[in-house]
């Protein structure tokens, strides 16, 4: 077995040095969307990384990352949130994962990063739209909607938007809808563990590249908590809509000549 420092620079040396600075950059960006709103950070994260580490890595990585940098969003949310519905969306997120998993883990890079792309893309539009959910609160929603949710966090840890749209378009106060979606990623990211790990998607290589990128996405992540009370709702929104589009054309695999020409 390789020693710990060595293991290090070998994985190191697999990257280029302006791939291992977009993808800290990335993870920076990505943790100051989940900080300020709660979502956002895979949708960001996910198509460039996926660029830079693989898709079959950069899935599990963002998990990593998140499973840590997410833990100051649990005390803030707890109180606020609405337990129940969280949990069957929870459970439904538990059903629907493994399917996704499967998808990861069998499908072509190349054409699992046009579908992630492609996912992505329509995600955007419906969020630019301002379309949601409007329709009854009951618990086989909460669970279906669990589930669709859990089908995206396994192909590419993209299931927030789902649950984003099904709670915007509720009547819940802003300050609830955020700590539902917040509480909802904190047990997600449990599943996902769990999940992943007996996939064996939780490799040496992704705990080495989780040790680079992960301290950015915390510090993103604790400066999007302070922010959140500070900056308007409107701007942010505009810009990371803006930012999730950039990731998507910038991580099309038609545009791979741009960075090895």
């Amino acid at each position: 077995m390789p020693h710990p420092v060595d293991a290090f620079l070998h994985e190191l040396s697999n990257h280029s040095t302006a791939g291992i600075v977009l993808l800290v950059a990335t993870a920076l960006i990505a943790g100051l969307s989940r900080g300020f709103s709660g979502f956002g950070s895979g949708l960001i994260f996910i198509p460039l990384a996926g660029m830079i580490v693989g898709p079959k890595a950069a899935a599990p990585l963002l998990l990593m990352i998140d499973f840590v940098g997410a833990l100051p969003t649990v005390r803030p949310a707890w109180r606020p949130s609405e337990k129940l519905p969280v949990a069957l969306m929870a459970g439904g997120a538990a059903i629907g994962m493994p399917i996704g998993i499967l998808v990861l883990l069998h499908a072509d890079p190349i054409l699992l990063r046009w579908l992630i792309c492609t996912l992505i893309s329509g995600v955007l539009i419906l969020m630019i739209s301002g379309r949601h959910y409007t329709g009854a609160m009951t618990p086989p929603v909460f669970g279906g909607v669990g589930v669709m949710a859990g089908i995206m966090t396994g192909v590419a840890q993209i299931g927030g938007p789902p649950i984003v749209a099904f709670w915007l378009g509720s009547t819940r106060p802003l300050g609830v809808v955020r700590a539902n979606i917040m509480l909802y990623f904190a047990l997600n990211a449990l599943v996902s563990v769990f999940a992943y790990a007996f996939s064996g998607l939780l490799t040496q290589s992704v705990a080495i590249l989780a040790l680079i990128a992960g301290p950015a996405y915390f510090i993103g992540v604790l400066c999007g908590i302070r922010l959140y009370p500070l900056a308007s709702q409107q701007v942010f929104r505009k810009i990371s809509l803006a930012l999730i589009g950039l990731a998507v054309v910038l991580s099309m695999p038609a545009v791979d000549s741009l960075y090895h020409p």
